[in-house]
C-alpha cells in the first residue's frame, strides 16, 4: 500500500483517538511498514491467552471480540468495524492476549509484528512521532472512559443499597456487576471504547486525560 491509499485511513485513525497533534501523511508513512493480511469470516485472528507477537490495524471489515467470563464461556465484548487497532496493548506492556479475536466477514488489515513495532517506536521522524502520538492517544482514552464506567458503577451499587432499604422504589434490571467489570476490563486492555452514557471523569485524572475529556463532549455537543 502506498502514501496515499492509506492517508484517509490515518486521518480516520487520528479522529478516532482525537489526536490533533499528528499529521495524516506522517502517520500514513509509520502504518505502512506494516504488512497487508486477510481473514475470511469465521476466521481467528488473534485468540486469548496467547502470546502477543503483532497488532492488527483494521482496514476493512469487522472483528469480533471475545472473552471468557468468570465461568469459561466465551461471551462477545464488541464488534470493532474500521479503521481501528487492536492488539497493541500486548506489544506495549508484553502481556498475553486478553481476547480472542474473529473475523465478521472478510477483514483485511495491516499486520505490525514485534520487531517492526520497536522500530517505529524509536523512529525520530515526523512518522515514529505520529505513531506514538497515536499509541498515547489511545491508551488515554481507555484509562480515561474506564474511570467514567468505574464510577457509574460505583454510583449504581451505592444506589442499589440504599433501594434495599427502600424496596418500594423499583427500576428496571440493570447488567450485573460482573458482566459490567468485565465491560470495563475490555475498556481498560483496548478492545471495547464506547463511551456512551459515562458522566464527568473526575479521578485518577491528569491535564492530558482532562483536555480529552473535555474535547469528548465538545464534540457530542456539536
Amino acid at each position: 500500500m502506498n502514501i496515499e491509499t492509506l492517508r484517509p485511513i490515518a486521518r480516520s485513525l487520528l479522529r478516532s483517538y482525537e489526536v490533533r497533534s499528528a499529521r495524516s501523511t506522517d502517520l500514513a508513512q509509520a502504518i505502512m511498514r506494516g504488512r497487508p493480511s486477510s481473514w475470511s469470516d469465521g476466521d481467528v485472528i488473534c485468540t486469548e491467552g496467547e502470546q502477543s507477537e503483532d497488532m492488527f490495524i483494521i482496514l476493512k471489515g469487522s472483528v469480533r471480540i471475545m472473552r471468557k467470563d468468570a465461568q469459561g464461556t466465551l461471551r462477545e465484548l464488541a464488534v470493532l468495524g474500521p479503521p481501528t487497532m487492536i492488539g497493541q496493548m500486548g506489544l506495549v506492556d508484553g502481556s498475553v492476549r486478553s481476547a480472542t479475536c474473529i473475523a465478521k466477514g472478510s477483514v483485511g488489515a495491516l499486520t505490525i509484528d514485534t520487531s517492526t513495532f520497536k522500530e517505529i517506536l524509536e523512529d525520530a521522524t515526523s512518522a515514529g512521532s505520529a505513531f506514538r502520538h497515536l499509541l498515547l492517544a489511545s491508551m488515554n482514552m481507555q484509562l480515561s472512559t474506564a474511570n467514567g464506567k468505574i464510577r457509574k458503577l460505583i454510583e449504581d451499587i451505592e444506589k442499589e443499597e440504599k433501594q434495599k432499604q427502600e424496596p418500594q422504589k423499583q427500576e428496571a434490571p440493570k447488567a450485573s456487576s460482573s458482566d459490567r467489570l468485565m465491560e470495563i476490563a475490555g475498556v481498560l486492555d483496548g478492545w471495547k471504547m464506547d463511551a456512551s452514557g459515562v458522566d464527568d471523569v473526575k479521578f485518577v485524572e491528569d491535564e492530558d486525560m482532562k483536555r480529552t475529556r473535555e474535547a469528548r463532549n465538545t464534540k457530542k455537543r456539536y
